[in-house]
Order: C-alpha cells, then structure tokens, then sequence
C-alpha cells in the first residue's frame, strides 16, 4: 500500500484501561480463594451433606 505525502489517515488506537472496580474484584477473589483454602486445608469445612440437609429441592 502506498499513500501519498500529505495524505490524511484515520487510525484506531486500542487501550486496555486498568479499570481499579476490576482490580478489587480480583484482589476480593483472590481473597476470598485463599480463605476458602485455609480451611480446608485446617478441616474449618461442612460436609455437602449437610449443607442440603433441610432443603426441598424437587
């Protein structure tokens, strides 16, 4: 392609912007994931069944 001197061009330019509503998002996430890891892994846990135990589901 060639384009000559004095020529307009229209181009498009793509930024990602760091959006701080996503970021604590991910940092509650984050967060909320080690949290959960912990106490499973220091057995602080219910078992599923009684998390259903009392619930009609039909």
């Amino acid at each position: 392609m060639t384009i000559a001197k004095h020529s307009r061009v229209r181009a498009i330019v793509l930024i990602t912007e760091e959006n701080e509503e996503d970021n604590e998002l991910f940092e509650s996430a984050c967060e909320s994931f080690r949290q959960g890891w912990y106490d499973a892994m220091t057995g602080n846990s219910v078992p599923v069944s009684k998390l259903w135990k009392g619930i009609d589901a039909k």
